[in-house]
């Protein structure tokens, strides 16, 4: 039998939906490691050093990709000793675009997939161009804009290993186990390959999404407008980072209510400031929330002062000038699209 005690956070009680007992030591929180979800500090979630009876041995990981037949079956002579088979494959996360109505809502884009996002934005954009006729870039639709980031985490794609190692400069199969939460190598090490993995993740969502809507739309003689991912950590990825690929880097303006103010959201429009203060832009855009129409009820001001105290300290530049950006309620025809906006001064 076995007694663990739970330290009291409460007085209330809470139920238990799983406990699970496990005879080698996992990797600590290795989910959000793997990058199904996040955390806000993963030093914080460092994985304890092993006993070597839970730890394998990086030579000791085998690749049976090749041994696998048509029909599913293993066809592998196993060596002499004790072997755990570990069977891995990937499957869509099932993450639609929102909002949007029904008939414009359907899956989201491959984001870390070379190619994917390009496809999307030739077939949506030249849909706009069929309905505007032709009215894009100087003389019509100037800006699209992507919100911020509502398409959840996704931590796989075709072709991952051959980037990783593109990337990282090493293998990552041997690693793989990792994913499942056991230790290889060390606990060390193996936290820093789930680094890597992330860092990987990172990288992709740059150049396969952000890097690929700038360049789609600049083909057509059109500024990119973008957020990323407001005050929390809505995917693996840099916020900064992908801001800088924007020609106007914009940031959530929300009222300072004690909720907004716990979950960071002035980092945002900080970042935001920052991005345009480092990177030479000369126009930064604040997408503000519909709340502020109720700016006289709180005590918290004006709509005027609000950008002020949000960009302070950050935006300490005198070259960079911050735009509302009223975003207009549009049909959403594919999926993972953010609308068109038009900016008032």
């Amino acid at each position: 039998y076995f007694r663990y005690l739970l330290p009291s956070a409460s007085s209330e009680s809470f139920r238990i939906c799983r406990f699970q007992l496990h005879t080698a030591m996992p990797v600590n929180r290795f989910e959000e490691k793997d990058g199904f979800a996040a955390v806000p500090n993963y030093y914080d979630i460092a994985t304890p050093e092993a006993d070597v009876s839970s730890v394998v041995k990086e030579a000791d990981v085998i690749d049976l990709t090749d041994n696998m037949r048509s029909d599913g079956t293993l066809d592998w002579t196993v060596p002499a000793g004790e072997w755990t088979v570990l069977r891995m494959g990937y499957a869509l996360t099932g993450q639609t675009n929102a909002p949007a109505p029904l008939e414009a809502t359907g899956y989201e884009v491959d984001k870390i997939k070379k190619g994917a996002t390009k496809t999307f934005m030739d077939e949506y954009l030249s849909l706009y161009e069929d309905a505007s006729g032709g009215m894009m870039g100087k003389h019509g639709v100037n800006n699209v804009a992507t919100d911020s980031w509502e398409a959840g985490f996704q931590n796989w794609t075709d072709g991952i290993l051959a980037d990783f190692k593109r990337l990282r400069g090493y293998d990552a199969r041997p690693w793989l186990p990792t994913l499942t939460g056991r230790i290889v190598q060390s606990s060390d090490a193996t936290d820093k390959f789930l680094w890597d993995f992330r860092r990987t993740i990172a990288d992709l969502v740059i150049s396969s999404n952000f890097d690929q809507v700038r360049d789609s739309l600049h083909e057509r003689g059109l500024k990119y407008v973008t957020e990323a991912m407001a005050g929390r950590r809505a995917t693996i990825g840099d916020a900064m980072e992908m801001k800088t690929r924007a020609d106007y880097p914009m940031g959530e303006l929300w009222l300072p209510t004690p909720d907004r103010l716990n979950q960071n959201y002035f980092a945002d429009i900080r970042d935001t400031a920052s991005v345009a203060n480092i990177y030479g832009k000369k126009e930064l855009r604040l997408n503000p929330s519909r709340r502020l129409e109720f700016l006289g009820r709180t005590g918290h001001g004006t709509s005027s002062q609000l950008p002020t105290r949000s960009l302070s300290p950050a935006s300490t530049s005198s070259h960079c000038m911050s735009r509302y950006t009223n975003p207009m309620t549009m049909r959403r025809d594919w999926p993972s699209v953010s609308s068109v906006c038009g900016s008032i001064a």
